[in-house]
């Protein structure tokens, strides 16, 4: 398969159909949700579980919730909306703590008897909902039924719920006119000498018609869930075999593509040693032009490699204490003569000798010379490359400023999307796959960190590396 067709493919894998397509209110707020500010962070980062959970419950035609994660952060459908009243559209997002404070008291240890894996059943549960504006009484037999992660750990519950009102009214109005029979019988009994068994049985026969019926819902709400549990355990198979076909196919090809640009190299290097014959400069030259196209090539089939790791969570991370200014030296030897070519002044602040962090030190300077890279790509001749660091009590911040082409408010968040390259000002797309800045901000929080940016049209942009820092 040739590079072009692979990058076409990769595309069309990286553009899946995200979550939340399709109609109605919860859909499109869903879309419309900053979940990076959420507990449950980027939707990029969510698990195939998580997304074909919430796809599920989004679909069910019945009031259903999914709270999911340490603080039961709650994402419901449609139907769900009366039952949430007030809270809504607020409720959104949150913690189920965070929702409802003042009935957390009684959620909280159905939510704790769920997550040791139990399901939890409530038959006509009052819970007032809005109809129409107006608070109404209602019932519902509810379910909480655990739902696990990808490792089989219980992460959750969908809560899924069937409204009983109906039912409990005429189980009350059964009740008043069996009372009231009783009381008429009684009266008669006393008057004419008349038992009233007969009436006293029927009105036991209705209640027991009645309970059973009370029964056969109660069932009825645990097969529905169960189905529901059901269709949602096989749409997480289906996707996590999917995403471990796309993962296996990038790595497969990838290093099938190393191979003979590796060879090409090789062979290059021999002409240029003469080992074939005289080289001419103009030969020469083109050596040096084959040799820079190989390493650019290289390059963009190592980001694909390392996308595929990361979205197969096979990425592995070596941690150590590594002094900043190593891995600040390290990435400047490799960006300094790029910068130099290009007649941009690169400034590097040093730091403290004693300065380190906790990191993969292969993966701290693939970040840095990322960042790096970019500003002195988007920086056109004359122009400067800051690049410093500023420690906290925890923290250490890697800043690189540039006085570049910069970037429009609404493609901060976009630049870093897989595959992603924000148009500029320039007449074309700056060559690259688009993954770098994905791929860094990935490393940088496997490593307990982040990457953010600053930017504006015309006036430069400040990329900020955050990671842990390692105390004495």
């Amino acid at each position: 398969m040739n590079v072009i067709a692979a990058s076409a493919l990769l595309r069309a894998n990286a553009d899946d159909e995200p979550p939340f397509q399709g109609e109605g209110e919860m859909r499109r707020l869903c879309r419309g949700f900053d979940w990076d500010a959420s507990a449950l962070g980027s939707v990029r980062q969510w698990s195939p579980t998580l997304r074909a959970l919430i796809d599920v419950m989004l679909a069910m035609p019945n009031p259903a919730m999914l709270v999911w994660g340490p603080e039961f952060v709650q994402v419901y459908n449609d139907a769900y909306r009366d039952i949430m009243g007030a809270t809504h559209p607020a409720g959104l997002g949150l913690g189920g703590q965070a929702s409802s404070p003042d009935t957390w008291h009684t959620a909280a240890p159905l939510y704790a008897r769920v997550l040791t894996g139990e399901t939890v059943y409530i038959v006509d549960a009052a819970i007032p909902i809005m109809r129409e504006g107006l608070l109404d009484d209602a019932w519902f037999t509810v379910a909480y039924v655990p739902v696990r992660d990808h490792e089989g750990i219980v992460a959750g519950a969908l809560v899924s719920m069937h409204e009983t009102t109906d039912r409990v009214f005429a189980d009350r109005e059964n009740l008043r006119i069996c009372a009231a029979l009783d009381r008429m019988n009684a009266a008669a009994a006393v008057a004419a000498d008349v038992q009233p068994r007969v009436l006293v049985r029927r009105a036991a026969d209705q209640l027991l018609i009645e309970s059973e019926r009370a029964r056969v819902d109660a069932v009825a709400a645990r097969t529905f869930a169960e189905a529901a549990w059901e269709s949602a355990e096989k749409a997480r198979a289906d996707a996590e075999a999917a995403n471990l076909a796309k993962g296996r196919f990038l790595t497969v090809m990838s290093h099938e593509l190393r191979t003979p640009l590796n060879a090409i190299g090789g062979y290059a290097d021999l002409i240029e040693l003469g080992i074939r014959g005289p080289v001419t400069p103009v030969m020469l030259e083109d050596l040096r032009r084959i040799q820079l196209s190989k390493q650019h090539l290289l390059g963009l089939i190592n980001d694909v490699l390392d996308y595929a790791k990361l979205e197969t969570g096979t990425l592995d991370y070596r941690f150590g204490d590594i002094a900043v200014w190593v891995a600040l030296s390290a990435a400047e030897a490799l960006i300094s003569p790029i910068a130099q070519s290009k007649g941009i002044q690169l400034e590097v602040h040093g730091a403290d000798e004693g300065l380190t962090v906790h990191a993969d030190h292969d993966k701290l300077c693939q970040i840095l010379v990322n960042l790096l890279s970019n500003a002195v790509k988007f920086t056109a001749h004359g122009g400067q490359v800051r690049f410093s660091v500023a420690p906290t009590a925890h923290l250490v911040l890697f800043h690189v400023r540039d006085s570049g082409i910069g970037i429009a408010p609404d493609a901060l968040e976009q630049i870093f999307a897989p595959f992603v390259q924000v148009r500029t000002d320039r007449a074309r797309l700056q060559e690259g796959t688009g993954l770098g800045l994905s791929i860094s901000r990935e490393l940088a929080r496997g490593m307990g960190g982040d990457i953010t940016v600053q930017s504006a049209p015309r006036e430069g942009s400040t990329f900020t590396l955050t990671l842990p820092r390692r105390l004495a």
